[in-house]
């Protein structure tokens, strides 16, 4: 162990670093999880529209996946059944009225900037994406998901302390 590594307040310096790498991290992965929600929202809102009202056939999901998958190679989440989950998780939150009209009903084309603003801030963004999944495919009742929509750490159990 060199000098520097004995010393105590080195010890001290490099723990404070150490604390804003890891926290660093957290914020990351935060962040990266919002943006692919964000995305999976999206996309299972255009298209459950582009189903309603488009006059494409059944093969829509499974050509949105090859042709995504075709494109981005590398990254996954394009599959046939990944995309009927985001379609599936949009319509749940979409027709509970707790998030999904106030955000999508006006509006066209979804993507906009007020639309995505407005996604940033709606909490189930801050829920892993399986954990999503599961709360959109188990029936509970309309005041237990209002209450997780608004409290997505008593679910994740990020924020505990």
């Amino acid at each position: 162990m060199s000098e520097v590594a004995k010393n105590l307040a080195y010890k001290d310096f490099i723990a404070a670093i150490k604390s804003q790498v890891q926290s660093a991290q957290i914020k990351a992965a935060v962040s990266v999880n919002r943006e692919l929600l964000q995305l999976y929202w999206l996309m299972g809102s255009q298209i459950v529209e582009k189903q309603e009202t488009a006059r494409w056939g059944d093969g829509l999901v499974k050509q949105v996946s090859r042709d995504l998958q075709e494109e981005f190679p590398d990254m996954k989440g394009f599959s046939i059944r990944n995309i009927k989950y985001m379609k599936q998780w949009f319509k749940f939150w979409h027709d509970s009225n707790l998030i999904g009209q106030q955000l999508v009903a006006q509006n066209k084309n979804p993507i906009t900037t007020q639309v995505v603003s407005q996604l940033e801030q709606a909490p189930i963004f801050q829920i892993p994406w399986g954990q999503n999944l599961l709360l959109s495919a188990k029936p509970a009742s309309q005041k237990k998901l209002s209450f997780m929509s608004k409290k997505p750490s008593k679910i994740t159990g990020q924020g505990q302390s």
